[in-house]
């Protein structure tokens, strides 16, 4: 019987059954006893205490209880009463003891309450599933009735503060949980219908289960603390994964921190903000549920996992069209979902820093978040927490002891956050050996269970052993969000769905939104969302036009007429055309210095890849084409370089700020439509690092103007997607009436944009005789101001 039940039971409750901790019990069925703490055998049921289990049921039945949580259920007799009475319960039995948890199993059959979910089992001392128990409450219907056996009191008094804070734990999360559904469902719903292009070409967070076995990670929250603690932080980005809630992201960028993932769910526009450009995010992960605002994954396209946290709408939908994502937990605080993600990714140790969870110092935040304007006018921490000292007036709060043991002030959500990080770090500590969770804040209250207190030297040594995370880091998170993105076709099957009047649950999205939202919000949303996805199939079959001729040559040589009619005179100018790059890139790198890491886009076989590997550089290649660069991976010249696949709009697996030059040769002219130029540039300039440059070469025609380009050829402003699906195969033709554009869509990324236009001899026509004057633009910009201080010898801002 026993077995029997057991296999009904989840694997990690299933463990905590068969654990041999906590007090001993002898004897079976109704002569059950246990062993107290002073020694003492005494006997788990009495017969008077036994014997009102009938009263109790009929008790709960009148009172109409749907959910019961027991602590210590016992041998399962009101279980027996409840089904005398053909009562319509279910039960959640919290148990501290597992010797008594397999007395109820092995007494009788339970497997028909375990199976449809009437009966639940959270097994101490670790309780695993704890976390997730308030999904089991029903939301609509009245609150659980909540109990303590007779027995636990008499046998185990020290084993109930804990078991009872877990059940308030339940019934709590059930409460807010709901509370937040009213008031976030309908947001929830319309900010992830349109959101449905980030879903359709994003990566699925379930891709990073378990990427970083073995290795540390430090989850960095935005407490106080936080300002004492970046240099630790610091220190360990070098061998550990940062994951930093939303609110962390800017005071890290401001410190010359960047985090590999960042960790954000909550829906509003003011959480947003953190997210709005906030500096350099290079080689920065955004980790999200899809229902944040939209403006928050600007920042961050081509670089962003989603994650669900429940089967709320529109999951189901989407789920059944093959756009599900996997689930992060949740609860209430965007740092559970951060403690979370590094234990699906299988770190260890974890190690939280600036978790205070409390205003440590009678402060809010640390420095450098988005609401630094609101301290302007206050020039130190006192002042800071005078000015704070108004909210406090008007919120709940009170002290509690801190990390050593003094009073700090805290309020109550803070405390369920705190008290569900320790239960999440003792299921996870308790799943596998050498498994650690240290608090290295110094601050807060985030203590108890297993958490360990520890300072940079203890941290330190814990992590010492670790290997260097930050030469894979990019690689390995490109990797996981390659595998995990939805396949092409994902966008036109979710935007033909939304197109069918039936293809949508109209009248059940509007009644989950009904709360806040009408049924013509949601309408509006499935507009815009089927006219986004349109868009991106667009998009999409342009860039699988466009890059169509280039997949095509059988053989090299058939390549090499496709690129140029001329390749080996190409080829022959190419060294020329590195050694003016490197020149340009000189005049804006400190001292002068010469690129050492240089990434050429539209490299096709290689030509301008060659002359840098002969000078000693670090050359890599990104193409659209898959047999352009299976062609150049065959050049024995290239051996050592990496070759990247793109899309079309971005540099692929190219690593963000991997790269002191990035170069486009004779190919960005074959870029036609202007949105997909806009991208790439984009794309460029994350892949370089701090104070890196570009270098672009274009086609320039003094003597004409944009109407007067002949087709099929087109002007910069040309941007039609739809014309571009047909597959025309002119260029763009830049003239000087598109100057301004040019510098514009170069001014949004870059700086110190330079455009320099070089005249060929008369003599040199490629066009045929009466064909138009042809000059080249060469285009540079940096990715931080330095010409200045070269220029104008500022050294000091």
């Amino acid at each position: 019987m026993l077995a029997a039940n057991l296999a009904a039971l989840p694997p990690a409750t299933r463990a905590a059954v068969l654990d041999d901790a906590g007090p001993r019990a002898a004897g079976d069925g109704e002569r059950l006893v246990l062993q107290t703490a002073d020694g003492r055998w005494l006997p788990l049921v009495t017969g008077t205490r036994g014997a009102g289990v009938d009263a109790m049921a009929a008790k709960l039945e009148a009172a109409g209880t749907h959910t019961v949580l027991a602590i210590g259920l016992g041998l399962g007799h009101l279980l027996d009463a409840i089904e005398r009475r053909g009562a319509a319960m279910r039960v959640v039995a919290i148990e501290p003891v597992p010797a008594v948890a397999r007395a109820l199993l092995a007494r009788r059959d339970w497997t028909p309450w375990l199976t449809s979910g009437r009966l639940r089992l959270l097994v101490g001392p670790a309780y695993p599933g704890a976390t997730e128990a308030w999904r089991w409450l029903d939301p609509a219907g009245p609150a659980p009735f909540v109990f303590v056996g007779p027995w636990v009191d008499r046998l185990c008094p020290e084993l109930v503060p804990e078991a009872t804070g877990l059940a308030g734990r339940i019934v709590s999360g059930a409460s807010a949980n709901a509370e937040a559904r009213r008031q976030f469902a309908g947001r929830y719903l319309i900010h992830t219908l349109q959101n449905l292009p980030v879903i359709a070409t994003e990566g699925d967070a379930a891709a990073l289960t378990a990427l970083g076995e073995g290795r540390p990670a430090v989850v960095v929250g935005a407490g106080p603390s936080l300002d004492r603690s970046l240099a630790l932080v610091a220190d360990l980005a070098e061998r550990a994964l940062v994951i930093a809630v939303d609110t962390a992201l800017r005071p890290l960028l401001a410190a010359g921190v960047r985090p590999d993932l960042v960790v954000a769910l909550d829906p509003s526009e003011v959480n947003a903000r953190h997210l709005h450009a906030p500096g350099d995010v290079a080689g920065v992960w955004l980790v999200a549920e899809p229902s944040l605002h939209p403006s928050a994954f600007e920042a961050f396209r081509g670089r962003t996992f989603t994650f669900g946290v429940a089967d709320h709408e529109p999951w189901p939908w989407l789920a059944a069209r093959g756009c599900d994502r996997g689930r992060l937990q949740a609860w209430g605080s965007v740092l559970t979902t951060a403690f979370d993600l590094a234990c699906v990714m299988g770190c260890a140790p974890i190690v939280f820093t600036g978790a205070d969870l409390a205003y440590s110092r009678g402060l809010q935040y640390c420095r450098n978040t988005t609401y630094e304007p609101l301290w302007k006018d206050c020039p130190d921490d006192a002042s800071r927490a005078a000015l704070f000292r108004r909210y406090l007036d008007t919120h709940d709060h009170g002290p509690a002891p801190d990390v050593l043991g003094n009073d700090v002030l805290t309020a109550p959500h803070f405390l369920q956050f705190r008290d569900w990080i320790v239960a999440r770090a003792r299921t996870w500590v308790a799943g596998g050996a050498g498994r650690r969770v240290l608090n290295a804040g110094g601050e807060g209250i985030l203590h108890g269970g297993p958490l360990e207190m520890a300072g940079p030297d203890q941290v330190a040594a814990v992590t010492a052993s670790a290997p260097p995370w930050r030469p894979a880091a990019f690689a390995t998170l490109a990797g996981a969000h390659r595998r995990s993105a939805a396949p092409a076709s994902a966008a036109s099957a979710l935007g033909a769905a939304l197109a069918d009047p039936d293809g949508w649950p109209r009248q059940r999205w509007s009644a989950f939104a009904a709360g806040t939202h009408g049924a013509e919000d949601v309408d509006r949303a499935v507009d815009g969302a089927r006219a986004a996805l349109a868009g991106l199939e667009r998009r999409a079959a342009a860039l699988a036009a466009a890059r169509a001729p280039w997949d095509a040559p059988a053989s090299r040589a058939d390549a090499e007429r496709a690129i140029h009619p001329d390749y080996a005179f190409a080829v022959g100018q190419a060294a020329s055309q590195i050694a003016f790059a490197i020149e340009e890139a000189g005049r804006r790198r400190p001292g002068g210095d010469a690129p050492a890491r240089v990434l050429d886009v539209g490299c096709g076989l290689g030509r301008t890849m060659v002359p840098w590997r002969a000078r000693g550089v670090a050359v890599d290649g990104v193409d659209s084409s898959a047999t352009m660069l299976a062609l150049a991976a065959a050049d024995p010249a290239l051996d050592g370089s990496r070759l990247f696949l793109s899309s079309g709009a971005d540099c692929g697996e190219a690593p963000d700020g991997g790269y002191d030059l990035v170069t486009m040769f004779h190919a960005f002219h074959r870029v036609r439509p202007r949105a997909i130029r806009r991208a790439l540039l984009a794309a460029m300039a994350r892949a370089l690092g701090p104070g890196g440059c570009v270098h672009i070469q274009l086609p320039y025609f003094p003597d004409l103007g944009p109407d007067s380009v002949p087709e099929a050829h087109v002007p910069w402003a040309y941007d039609d997607l739809d014309a571009e699906c047909a597959g025309r195969r002119g260029e763009v033709w830049t003239t000087p009436a598109d100057l301004p554009l040019v510098l514009a869509d170069l001014g949004a990324v870059f700086v110190d944009v330079n455009v320099q236009i070089v005249d060929f001899p008369a003599t040199l026509r490629r066009f045929g005789a009466g064909a138009p004057r042809l000059a080249h633009l060469l285009l540079s910009g940096s990715t931080a101001p330095g010409l200045a201080r070269r220029i104008y010898a500022l050294h000091r801002e």
